[in-house]
């Protein structure tokens, strides 16, 4: 089930054995065990905020369909099931830029791309960098609360506004959308988990986490399917986010036999200088994010 290049979510063919008076199996029981198969050496599980709402489609198709796997490389967290198979699974592939948020709409099922757009992330008010953004985010607010919290809710709300836009020029509801993968930032990813980002601009420049694990899209308030992974492109470092590695990843740097460099000129600037054997990156925030916020970083 982990196979390169599988989707995060993916639907699993399931034809079990209805209950009787020789078989009282539970039904997620009876559910886990069909599918163990599939997922041989894996955890599997149902999430408790999933139990009651797979049981009841699981019995309502009589036991026959198609589960939706969330596959979170950790485990393998069963989140629905469906009496028939879909025509689509979609999911959003979302750039999360410091001031524009870009993504495109896909479907899992075939990889093709249903739509893109473009949105203005709501935060510029709180700053038009990331310095200042930061400032912003450990100062405390009129209610005492520290600005986190406000640009947390700022980029939810710009992420909601693409995301209800795409699903409704593909004819779709946003509740519908499975999946999303997020690269970004290392202090854009921060703003959207709501963490602190004090020590991001302070040497050693130590962020609070580089590789998040995927969160439930209910827990952030992103308006997907409740169960949705939000999976964010994992980084290295303060001033080397997931968003330069999704750039050298789909460069092709990481591959290439000769030495290549990477220019990401967008409202921060990274530069990567490398090959298949060596990388190293300069990075930092544009403007007068300058200010401590240059991290040299070497990967092998």
């Amino acid at each position: 089930m982990t196979e390169k290049n599988e989707p995060l979510v993916r639907l699993l063919a399931v034809e079990a054995r209805p209950p009787s008076l020789q078989d009282n199996t539970g039904d997620l029981d009876r559910l886990l065990r069909a599918l163990a198969p599939l997922a041989p050496g894996r955890p599997l599980q149902v999430p408790f905020s999933r139990l009651a709402a797979v049981a009841r489609a699981f019995r309502r198709a009589t036991f026959q369909g198609w589960a939706v796997a969330n596959d979170l490389g950790h485990g393998v967290e069963v989140v629905d099931f469906l009496g028939g198979q879909p025509v689509v699974l979609p999911a959003v592939a979302l750039d999360l830029g410091t001031t524009h948020l870009e993504a495109a709409l896909v479907d899992l099922l075939s990889g093709r791309e249903l739509g893109r757009d473009t949105e203005v992330n709501g935060q510029i008010e709180q700053g038009a960098d990331i310095l200042a953004r930061i400032h912003f985010a450990c100062r405390p607010q009129a209610d005492g609360r520290p600005g986190i919290g406000e640009l947390q809710q700022r980029v939810v709300a710009s992420i909601n506004r693409l995301v209800r836009r795409l699903a409704a020029a593909a004819g779709l509801e946003a509740s519908a959308i499975r999946a999303m993968s997020v690269s970004g930032n290392t202090t854009m990813v921060h703003f959207l988990l709501g963490l602190d980002t004090f020590h991001l601009c302070r040497e050693p420049y130590i962020p609070q986490v580089n590789a998040p694990l995927p969160v439930p899209a209910a827990d952030l308030g992103l308006d997907l399917h409740p169960a949705s992974p939000v999976w964010f492109m994992p980084g290295v470092g303060a001033y080397f986010g997931g968003d330069l590695i999704s750039g050298i990843v789909a460069a092709g740097l990481d591959r290439a036999r000769e030495t290549c460099m990477l220019i990401d000129v967008g409202t921060n600037a990274e530069v990567v200088l490398g090959n298949r054997d060596w990388l190293i990156a300069c990075a930092g925030a544009a403007g007068p994010a300058l200010e401590g916020g240059v991290a040299r970083m070497g990967m092998r």
